[in-house]
C-alpha cells in the first residue's frame, strides 16, 4: 500500500526547473518510506489566459512530466491544465527508451450555474478513467527494446 502526499508548491523543485516555471500542483507518492516521485502535474490559470500563455503552460507540463519520468525511471505521468472552468486531462507516457506520447485524456469543464451542474454528471466517467489511470503509474523500469 503506497501513501500519497498532495501539495501545493512552492519550493524549488529537485529536478532542476525552471522556479519561475514550476507547476502549479504536484501529487508525490511515497512508496514503502522511500524517497518521493510526482506521478501528477497540473497548472491553474484564469480564464483571462491567452492563447500563447497556454501553449507555453502546455509545454512547461511537458517539460516538467518528461524530467520527472527520466530523473525517476517512471512509466507515465499524469498532468492537466486549467484555464478557468475548463481542465484538460493528460498523459505523458514513455512506451520505449526513446519515445515519449503526450496524450490528451479527457477534457471537462466546471459549471458557472447550479442549472448547469447536470453537465457535470456526464464527465463523472471520464474523471473515475483518470482516478484509476493515476493509481496505475509506478516506476517501473523501461526494457531496452
Amino acid at each position: 500500500m503506497d501513501e500519497k502526499m498532495t501539495k501545493c508548491t512552492n519550493t524549488i523543485p529537485e529536478n532542476g526547473t525552471d522556479v519561475g516555471r514550476r507547476p502549479d500542483y504536484e501529487v508525490t507518492t511515497y512508496e514503502q518510506y522511500q524517497p518521493p516521485f510526482r506521478r501528477y502535474f497540473g497548472k491553474l490559470k484564469g480564464g483571462e489566459s491567452s492563447d500563447i500563455s497556454a501553449i507555453m503552460y502546455f509545454y512547461c507540463l511537458g517539460v516538467f512530466a518528461k524530467l520527472e519520468i527520466f530523473t525517476r525511471n517512471l512509466t507515465s505521468v499524469l498532468c492537466s491544465q486549467a484555464l478557468g472552468t475548463a481542465i484538460t486531462f493528460y498523459a505523458l507516457t514513455h512506451p520505449h527508451p526513446r519515445i515519449y506520447t503526450f496524450i490528451e485524456l479527457a477534457p471537462v469543464t466546471i459549471p458557472k450555474t447550479k442549472n448547469a451542474i447536470m453537465f457535470m454528471i456526464s464527465a463523472f466517467d471520464d474523471l473515475f478513467k483518470i482516478a484509476v489511470y493515476h493509481r496505475t503509474i509506478s516506476n517501473t523500469p523501461i526494457t531496452n527494446a
